[in-house]
């Protein structure tokens, strides 16, 4: 990400000087995306605030998609899923506009992650049928880069069991999608109780960061790992501080904060810890619809650490 980050922003400097506005704003949302790869989402919102207003006044409705896609993306890691979902619906209705499947279908990955998130597939799938999700990547021709990533979201909808055959099938060629399957199948093994076999799922998904270090995966792996071990190693310790100091307010972010928390030795860190979970967790509270918020107090790591916290 830092490698398309640096070139994002020579293409930037080279666009300036010519009147490429379209050019210059797609420019502009690659440096805002590799920034959200790189867990700088206050860096990302603030470029992608920017473009979202000169795209408006561009009338350049492919930019005013993507921007709206990525600020969805920053609300989230905000705590502010009210913003986050309105923004992912209007990024949808215009790449539906648009007839843009490719990048309809990547936005509606993202959106589905946040609900996988939350572990909210009932509330995906009420959508999904009242928004007409389904019509519009159905109806689209079939691409590899995307269907796959969305047919994921599906069967996560119709309670597919994520084992081991599934994850490492070799009819992928898609590094992100080889990841996220990896990580699904890590947390399917995390939500049955078997320990064991997380922490080999997710050495098989660690094995392909190097090709997609995303924020994101590297948050989702560590949060296995803490899961999946009563203790943690002061290495990964080191390392979960260092990733949540870049940001600390999406659901993720939440949830191995509450890890971190429950896995604290000493007392008084364990406390100041707890406290940093209630401030997020108030932050959630006050921006998040109803069915969202009891979805989010629901998940185990948050539930354990409500349960430990004195009334």
């Amino acid at each position: 990400f830092l490698e398309s980050l640096k070139w994002a922003r020579r293409s930037e400097e080279s666009l300036r000087g010519f009147a490429l506005r379209g050019a210059l704003l797609n420019a502009r949302i690659d440096s805002a995306f590799s920034y959200l790869g790189l867990g700088n989402h206050r860096q990302a919102q603030m470029l992608l605030k920017d473009t979202h207003l000169k795209s408006l006044l561009q009338n350049n409705s492919t930019a005013t998609a993507a921007s709206l896609q990525g600020l969805f993306l920053c609300s989230v890691h905000q705590g502010d899923l009210v913003r986050a979902l309105e923004n992912a619906k209007q990024a949808l209705k215009v790449f539906q506009i648009l007839h843009d499947a490719r990048n309809y279908r990547f936005a509606l990955i993202d959106f589905g992650s946040l609900f996988y998130s939350l572990r909210a597939p009932a509330k995906l799938k009420q959508l999904w049928t009242e928004e007409g999700f389904g019509r519009f990547h159905e109806e689209s021709p079939d691409d590899l880069a995307t269907s796959m990533g969305v047919q994921r979201l599906l069967q996560w909808m119709s309670g597919k069991t994520f084992d081991q055959r599934w994850a490492l099938w070799k009819g992928i060629s898609n590094v992100q999608e080889k990841v996220e399957r990896r990580l699904c199948w890590a947390e399917f093994e995390l939500e049955r109780n078997r320990p064991e076999l997380a922490i080999l799922a997710a050495r098989k998904a660690a094995a392909l960061v190097r090709q997609w270090p995303h924020y994101e995966v590297k948050l989702r792996l560590l949060r296995i790992r803490a899961a999946a071990r009563k203790t943690l190693s002061c290495s990964t310790r080191i390392e979960v501080e260092r990733l949540l100091r870049q940001s600390s307010g999406g659901v993720w972010e939440l949830r191995l904060l509450c890890l971190l928390a429950l896995r604290a030795s000493e007392p008084r860190r364990a406390r100041s810890l707890k406290k940093r979970v209630l401030s997020r967790l108030e932050v959630f509270r006050d921006n998040s619809p109803h069915w969202a918020w009891e979805a989010l107090v629901q998940l185990p790591e948050i539930a354990h650490v409500l349960a430990r916290t004195p009334h």
